[in-house]
């Protein structure tokens, strides 16, 4: 019988979505390490209740190479008819 599963598993490999990558929030933080170092940099004890969420992961945006280098300072953006315009605090609108 475990061979004739196995066999079934095989073929439901094509049937499989894609792994999807998530990121996780600790009481509210970021956690970028594992889960006992986020516990003992922010002051948590594990054996205490924790709240955790998870949600997926977002991947940085690509560099299309497009568009006008911005300024550190950006004062305001606004998205209008496919257009990104910014307003900077010497300023400019780009």
């Amino acid at each position: 019988d475990d061979e004739d599963r196995d066999d079934n598993d095989d073929q439901d490999d094509g049937h499989k979505l894609p792994s999807l990558p998530f990121d996780f929030l600790i009481n509210g933080k970021l956690l970028r390490t594992g889960l006992e170092t986020a516990a003992r940099r922010y002051g948590l004890s594990l054996e205490d209740n924790l709240e955790i969420v998870y949600f997926p992961s977002q991947q940085a945006p690509q560099e299309s190479g497009e568009g006008e280098p911005q300024p550190d300072w950006i004062a305001a953006i606004q998205y209008c008819n496919n257009l990104v315009v910014t307003g900077g605090y010497d300023g400019s609108i780009r």
